[in-house]
This record gives structure tokens, sequence and C-alpha cells, in this order.
């Protein structure tokens, strides 16, 4: 780092000046600080930089906000970028009683694009923060001082660009602070003019950074991924059955694996009541069952609209790709289904499967998230455009469309072997996936390869499936198939992959993310069984509004982020744990710990104060109340050989949670007391 530190720090709009931190602080001294008065605390380092802080519960307030403002005030300095200015960005409560709180990084009134520091508070009699994790940057004292480069030569250099020169659309350029090194080896900070283009063959766009005092392009990041008396009754529509795509309606089937379009319900679709004039007079939503209720006296018709709550059907096989035609019926009669998609068409198909797997994926994250009323982005509206042509097997996101975000999906196609209509279950909940990852979970579009794997992720989970576009060309094809579950002669031999990955291809390196979260459901479904899946799930959507997204570069491959590193085990980790530290293990921190082990992310618990017992039992909250019953296999009241034989591997691998039976030492010491103590509780039994 060549920068000295910054010694103010903003939360909320409030700029404030903590006197402790006049002097740039050092991050060792902090660190000695931190760990003097909440011993225990384990930090996670990374190129000699303090990345997440963790395993102990810490500052403590009357609510999540204050403590989260202390530990700022007393210990952001940990990380080596000083005493940074942080603004709240949002507060969001996750599942056993824990609150998300993220902030964003700003000097001298500009933010820091890609910048974070996240706050886990576990609330309980009182608030404390029981995990953070921040991505900083080094600032010079005082700010940057005024740019050098007009905005105008940023948008001229931005324009010449090669990946870029496409582009015949520009925005006005936007002064922000971006991190040098986008592989975060190093988090010097530099003022930028931020150039977006769109447009152009297919429809993209992009965002090209122009240092501000040279006119050098920092980097060019594509900003779109490529993928009276009531009136009731029901709509639904026909739409691909399971996880495969309507391979019978691309022509001739491929023998073996047809899967023609079946009635589904549709939820949450925009159901109107109109009078003669055209007039709305009740509007509302289906329900999950597709069933719907409409209060409208003087009613004359009742339509129904592929319009979802936050997003939209629209068809280009169409002329201008509007929204395709409402079906409608006159009242009375007051019972009105509605059924889309009737008789079957390709095209057709696509538009019911294009708004029939949003909702679902929406409504994954709305079932889930702690709060109810805190949807964020899932409120945000978007278009899902189907039969977009092109013919080229692709799906893909674009945050700059013309009516803003959208998701878009390919035509079928003959060209090369049978390609179907791309707009179908993972491929669908894959893009849709991207839009959340940029709007609910705020994760920058740099992060090309994690967002990749956080979409395909949440396409598994979703659709319970461990295929990212089964049969896409036909017969035997896939997208993606992290585990390798398809047979040896259908597989793409992708899958498996492990850390760190060196590639340069995102959608491989992405399979990292997912294949651990297939890893764990897999685990999940071993222990819990038919429960497993809805336990997984709800971990999922708890880890979401933890992550801090991309990890840092490894030393075997220094120029490439990785999308998972024992960064990310910590996040979940944090999502699982039900009291306020991991000195006890998390309710299923032996599913985790193995998920991450079979991708090479594999961390020692004691390094990480982690209490989790081999074999899989975690110690109880609250810790233990029979030393001699230490495998729990017998319940509380019996003693056997196999108690003795856990305390002997626990007081091998020194794990200071459950081998200090005497306390004579400390939690953090186990030693030939402990032992001793053992055995007499062996000879004692349990209370």
């Amino acid at each position: 780092m060549t920068f000295a530190r910054r010694a103010v720090w903003m939360v909320g709009v409030v700029l404030l000046t903590a006197p402790a931190l006049a002097q740039s602080p050092d991050p060792g001294q902090v660190l000695a600080q931190l760990r003097a008065k909440h011993p225990g605390v384990r930090v996670l380092e990374h190129t000699g930089l303090v990345r997440v802080v963790c395993a102990q519960p810490m500052t403590s307030a009357a609510t999540p906000r204050q403590a989260a403002d202390d530990w700022l005030r007393q210990y952001v300095g940990v990380f080596g970028a000083g005493a940074p200015e942080l603004a709240l960005e949002s507060s969001r409560r996750i599942s056993g009683g824990k609150h998300a709180l993220t902030y964003r990084q700003h000097v001298g009134g500009l933010p820091i694009e890609g910048s974070r520091v996240k706050l886990v508070i576990h609330e309980q009699s009182v608030s404390r923060v029981v995990y953070v994790c921040a991505k900083v940057a080094a600032v010079p004292p005082g700010g940057f001082g005024p740019p050098t480069v007009a905005s105008a030569a940023a948008l001229a250099a931005a324009r010449t660009h090669p990946s870029a020169a496409a582009l015949p659309n520009w925005q006005a350029p936007e002064l922000i602070v971006v991190f040098a090194d986008p592989t975060l080896r190093e988090i010097d900070g530099a003022l930028a003019w931020k150039c977006v283009g769109s447009g152009g063959p297919m429809g993209r766009s992009a965002a090209v950074y122009v240092d501000a005092f040279s006119g050098h392009v920092l980097r060019m990041v594509e900003l779109t991924l490529f993928s009276g008396p009531d009136i009731t009754g029901t709509v639904t529509g026909n739409a691909t059955p399971g996880t495969e795509p309507d391979i019978g309606g691309t022509g001739p089937p491929p023998a073996g694996c047809d899967n023609l379009p079946q009635n589904a319900l549709l939820p949450f679709l925009l159901v109107e009541a109109l009078d003669g004039g055209g007039t709305v007079l009740d509007q509302t939503h289906t329900a999950a069952d597709g069933s719907y209720a409409l209060t409208a006296p003087g009613a004359g018709t009742v339509r129904a609209s592929l319009i979802g709550r936050s997003w939209k059907v629209v068809d280009c096989d169409i002329s201008g790709c509007p929204l395709p035609p409402p079906l409608s019926k006159s009242v009375p009669p007051f019972v009105r289904d509605f059924q889309f998609n009737a008789s079957t068409t390709v095209g057709k198909t696509a538009q019911v499967n294009g708004f029939l797997n949003v909702a679902r994926t929406w409504d994954y994250f709305k079932t889930r998230i702690a709060n109810k009323g805190e949807l964020n982005g899932l409120d945000e509206e978007i278009d899902v455009v189907v039969n977009a042509g092109g013919g080229d097997c692709s799906g893909r996101y674009d945050p700059k469309g013309p009516n803003g975000h959208q998701i878009l999906f390919s035509s079928a196609s003959q060209v090369g072997g049978p390609c179907v209509n791309m707009a179908f279950s993972t491929v669908v909940s894959h893009e849709y996936g991207h839009y959340l990852a940029d709007v609910m979970l705020e994760i920058d579009p740099l992060q090309a390869a994690f967002t990749e794997g956080f979409s395909d992720t949440l396409a598994h989970l979703v659709h319970d499936t461990e295929l990212i576009g089964e049969n896409y060309k036909g017969c035997c094809t896939v997208f993606r198939d992290p585990l390798n579950t398809s047979p040896p002669a259908c597989r793409n031999n992708l899958g498996n992959r492990q850390y760190p990955d060196c590639g340069v291809q995102i959608h491989p390196q992405g399979m990292i993310l997912s294949g651990i979260w297939l890893d764990l459901l897999r685990n999940m479904r071993a222990t819990y069984g038919s429960q497993g899946l809805e336990l997984t799930r709800q971990l999922h959507v708890d880890w979401c509004f933890i992550t801090a997204g991309e990890r840092p570069a490894p030393d075997e491959c220094p120029n490439f982020p990785q999308v998972a590193d024992a960064g990310t085990l910590i996040e979940v980790l944090t999502a699982d744990d039900d009291d306020v530290g991991f000195a006890n293990g998390t309710p299923h921190c032996h599913e985790i710990l193995d998920a991450f082990a079979k991708h090479n992310i594999a961390v020692d618990p004691a390094d990480i104060g982690l209490g989790c017992i081999d074999g899989g039992d975690s110690v109880p909250a609250g810790g233990r109340a029979c030393y001699a019953d230490l495998d729990t296999s017998t319940g509380p009241g019996v003693l056997d050989i196999f108690d003795f034989i856990a305390f002997q591997r626990l007081f091998v691998q020194r794990d200071p949670a459950a081998c200090d039976c005497d306390k004579s030492s400390g939690p953090v010491v186990c030693d030939i007391f402990d032992f001793l103590c053992f055995q007499s509780a062996f000879v004692a039994g349990c209370p």
C-alpha cells in the first residue's frame, strides 16, 4: 500500500471524527486491542491484510446499529485502510435473530465502487457483533483532489476501447473511486471516470473506467451478463414440466427425451377487472396456487396479463417486442378461469416458461427472508424478454435495457444441431439470479465469475437439480454439471472444480461455488432426509445477505480472484450459527466443512475457534452438561467407550470448545489436566 490513512469515518449521512483514530491507526495495534478486549476472536488474513473477523461475540449495545457503530469506531482500522468514511447502506434481518448491516466506503463525498463493510449482529438481551468482513480502499490523506483529466477526454478514451467501440449510446461520465487492483491483493484506491455505454448488436452495455489523472483505461467491465359478487377464478398455462426444455416442440423430437408442455398453475400474475369503457376497477395478483378474487361492481370484463409482482414478459416474436396480448373474458358469469398457451406453440410456451420460472425464483427469496417486508430488489421491475432471436442457445442479463433491467432468452434454432428455446427452468432462474445479485445483493458487475456461480447455485436450489441447461441441445447435453452427475458420455468434463481455479473462463470458475452448495445439499439430505432441501435453501438465503462476494486472488494464481475460499466458509458458518460465536459449534458445521473440503477449501476448526466435534456433532448451545457423554450418541444418561474415543480425538486435535474440561487453562488451551478431568467424569458418569 502506498497511501497514508484517513482519520474520519461516516455512518448514515453524518460525518463523524473518531478521536481515538486521530492518527492513522496501525492495523497490528488495532488487532491487539481487539483480541485483548474480546479473547478468542479469530481473523482471516490475505496478503498480509485482515479480511474477516469472527468466531466470538464482540461489541454490544441496545440496538444492532449501535453495536455496529461501536465496533467500527474502535476496530475498523484492523483492515489496513485507516479510518475510512463509511455510510450505512442497508440493514436486513436474517433468520436466527440476526441482522446484516452493510456500509459503503466514501472519500470526499464520492462512493468507492466495490467497497463494503458487512457486520452480522446477533440479538438476544442485547445486540452483539459476531462477524465482520471488509473490502476497503486505502486513499491519500485529504482525498484525491480535483481530476486532471476532463470528463470529455475520459469519454473519448472509453469510446476508443476495442471492446466498447461498437456501443453507440453513452451516458455522461461519473466521477468515482475504484480499487486500483481488481484482484484485491492490494487495496489502494484510484480516482476514475466511469463511462457507461450501451446498445449495438444483440443489445449490451459496458462500463469503462478511466484514470482521472493519467487518462489511461483502468479496465472495461461488461454489465450485460449473458442469460358485485366477487370475480374469482384460476390462471394456468402450458409450460414445460420438470427441468428439461420443450424438446418436442423444436422439430423432430430426439428419441427418449420428449418433454411436451403441461398445464401449470401461474402464481403472482396480474388480473384486472375493467368497466365497459376500459377503466380498471380492481386488480390483484394470483396466489401461489394460481387463484384470484376481485371485488369490482360494474365490471364488464376481467383480463389476465403475463405481468408479475415485479416482472413482465415481453415477446420478440411480435413486432416491437411488446407485452403479449392479455386474455380477456366478459362478466358475468363471475367465475372466470384463464389458460395461457392453450394451443401450444414453442413461442407461447416460452412466454409461460419465462413468467413461471421467474415467479418461482422470486418466491424462493420472498418466503425465506426473515422480515417479509424487506424484499429489497425483489420489488424492482424487470423485463423477461422471450424469443429474442439469434438461435444462439443463450440467456443473458442486461441492466441497461430499453426499459431498465431485462433478462433475454434466444429462440429455438436448428443451426449446428437442435437448439431449444432457452426460456426454460434453470436457464430462466440463472439469468434472474444475475439480476438479484446486482440489485438485491449489491454484488458488483466486476465479480463476473462469482455472479455466475451464485446464479447457478440459485437455479440448482430453486429447481432441486444438479444440472444447469439440461438437454438444451437435445438428449445428453448440458450447460454445466458441477458434480459430474450426468452419465460420462453426456458430461462436458468441467465438473468437480477445485480451489484455487486459475482458469480464465467465468462459468467453470463459478462451479466451485455451485459445487460446494450441491455437496452441502447432499450432506444435509444424508443427515436430515427430506428436510435437508429446505434447511439448505434457508441457509443459502441467509448466506446471500452476508456474503461479500468475490474472494481475493491466491498466491497460486495472483491474477485470478476466486468465487469461494476460507472466507466464504466462514460466511456460511456465520449464517448457520444459531447463537453467538463458533465455540459451541453451529448446527450444521460438519456438513458445511465437508462440502468445502470436497473442493479443496479445508479449514482446521480450531483455527477459527469452531467447536465442531469429529463425526458431525456440534457442542450444544450453552456448553456441555456432561463432559463424559462427549459423542452424544447414547443420550445424557448413558456413558460408553465411544465417549472416551471421542475425547481422545479432541485431545489430539486440541479442540478448545470441547476439550477444556477442567477450565484451568482457559478456553483456548487443552492440556493433561483436561484429560484427567475427563477420566474422572468417565468414572463418575453423567449426573
